[in-house]
């Protein structure tokens, strides 16, 4: 139940800011903006450290960056936008352009502004599809966004309270004047917000009961991408009338390569996930998924594979493949990764920190990270994984006689194919994947396997608040919730304002915070 209240002195205020923001990912960016702009800021927390899923995240989309200046790239915001309209039936669909453009319009700027704070960025073009560079991947550490962001924060005054949730919103004749939360301690506090609050707080793919409303029982069950992520900001804004978009949901989850991978300051490990369950392409050239059992046990290629994958003994399971994949995964010799993969040559693995579009070459520089194994025999790499010799050498075997048939008789997977541009994906999620020929055996070494546990769950679309274009949260009766604000992909992402391009959502947890931190920041005070 909401808080009305008809004087703000009906209550009693535990303390005092200009701006409150609740959730640390792109809300970081808010609290550093307004912080900036003279206000100021209380950022709430419920997890116990400052991050969100950004600190996860680390390739940005985006257009007339000074990066791409110092480059000799010459690029615009108008062709950004034309090149994602041919990409994808995203730009077309909803309509809604205006809301849109909102992140493509403010990426270089966005960029810049980080670069002004400590971010450095190395250059890279969308495999296969883009026009000119603009994917921008971190070169800092796994944390950079907590560390830097938290770092300007609190020299800018910033009153930063983990272990702190949310759990409504106070309003006075239908603006927002301020907020409750629960502290650690279990204590409630009522914390007055003077000119507003802004809601940064992720997903509900934390949330079973959420996800139970909308999902199979099956998709239920796969954990979600940042746990904490439960829909606090999504229920307190409709408690007080917001509107919600995006009901007719689209998720997708994926198989999660964990390591331990040492970022370049030598100080952190992190974990990793890649698009190897949703990259046809690099799966339908002849990866297997095998569990602890060293059996494989599920057609790789369909819609169920990531759930089986978190259905295995200790969530575990490894992708298999030998040197016949292998030929395809090694970075271009000449650099043209375009000219590769259009000519079928070769395709990256997935997306990983510091490489941004990941080719074996990138997987294998961290081979101590206990996320790679590579052997030159079947024997060697069971003994790696502590599988069963046999047992896996049965399976490669199985799977090479399938290749070699045409025909998997164990689960139905499909061998041959001719070259196909597959649309796959959700409403207004279709996306281009490109299998070039047929499945190769398991034959020759080197032979991989990457290690995953578990997969997570990740939620593109819905529901999602509706905001106008300065990122104030709308009401069901279509005008704007004074002094009420959102950010970030996990709240507002959905067809209606994100393209399904690698960084995009990156980019858009980074301008929302960035404008909605600037934007409430000159709301005038209601004292």
């Amino acid at each position: 139940m909401t808080s009305d209240l008809k004087s703000p002195d009906s209550t009693e205020w535990d303390a005092t800011a200009d701006v409150v923001v609740v959730g640390s990912g792109s809300g970081l960016f808010a609290a550093v903006e307004a912080a900036t702009s003279g206000a100021s800021v209380i950022l709430l927390e419920k997890a116990n450290e400052i991050g969100g899923k950004p600190q996860m995240m680390f390739i940005w989309d985006a257009n007339s960056t000074d990066v791409q200046k110092r480059a000799g790239i010459d690029d615009s915001a108008d062709a950004h936008w034309e090149w994602l309209k041919q990409q994808s039936p995203w730009a077309t669909e909803h309509g809604a352009e205006d809301l849109k453009r909102i992140w493509i319009d403010h990426s270089g700027e966005v960029i810049n502004r980080m670069e002004e704070l400590g971010f450095t960025f190395k250059l890279q073009n969308q495999n296969a599809i883009g026009d000119v560079p603009r994917l921008h991947v971190v070169q800092n550490s796994l944390l950079a966004w907590p560390e830097i962001m938290g770092s300007h924060a609190r020299k800018l005054g910033v009153d930063i309270r983990v272990n702190t949730a949310a759990t409504e919103l106070i309003t006075r004749s239908g603006e927002v004047i301020g907020i409750r939360a629960q502290t650690e301690s279990g204590n409630s506090i009522a914390i007055k917000a003077r000119r507003g609050v802004v809601l940064a707080t992720g997903d509900t793919t934390g949330s079973k009961r959420w996800k139970s409303r909308y999902y199979s029982s099956r998709e239920v069950e796969v954990p979600g991408l940042f746990e904490p992520n439960t829909g606090d900001g999504l229920v307190m804004a409709q408690e007080i009338g917001a509107d919600v978009w995006g009901l007719s949901l689209f998720s997708y989850s994926m198989p999660r390569i964990s390591g331990f991978v040492k970022d370049r300051t030598d100080h952190h490990v992190g974990w990793l996930y890649p698009e190897v369950a949703a990259g046809v392409e690099f799966t339908s050239k002849g990866l297997i998924f095998v569990n602890k059992d060293g059996r494989r046990f599920t057609d790789e290629l369909s819609d169920d594979a990531t759930y089986d994958v978190n259905e295995q003994r200790d969530h575990t399971a490894y992708m298999i493949f030998g040197n016949e994949l292998a030929e395809y995964l090694h970075r271009p010799k000449d650099g043209d990764n375009i000219a590769a993969y259009d000519s079928g040559k070769s395709f990256h693995m997935s997306l990983l920190p510091f490489a941004g579009q990941a080719y074996l070459e990138d997987y294998l520089e961290f081979q101590d990270g206990n996320y790679i194994r590579v052997a030159d025999s079947i024997s060697e790499l069971a003994e790696k994984l502590g599988l069963d010799r046999v047992a896996l050498q049965e399976t490669i075997d199985s799977w090479n006689a399938s290749v070699i048939s045409g025909q998997d008789k164990e689960f139905g997977r499909q061998i041959n194919f001719e070259y196909d541009d597959r649309v796959t994906g959700g409403e207004g999620k279709k996306m281009v994947k490109r299998i070039f020929g047929n499945a190769e055996q398991i034959a020759s070494g080197p032979y991989y396997a990457l290690v995953t546990h578990g997969a997570k769950n990740f939620l593109h679309e819905g529901p999602n608040l509706i905001v106008d274009t300065s990122l104030q949260v709308l009401h069901v009766r279509e005008h704007p919730i004074p002094r009420l604000f959102a950010c970030g992909p996990g709240l507002l992402s959905s067809t209606r304002m994100i393209a399904p391009q690698q960084g995009d959502h990156m980019t858009f947890a980074g301008v929302t915070g960035y404008l909605a931190g600037k934007t409430v920041a000159q709301v005038a005070p209601w004292e």
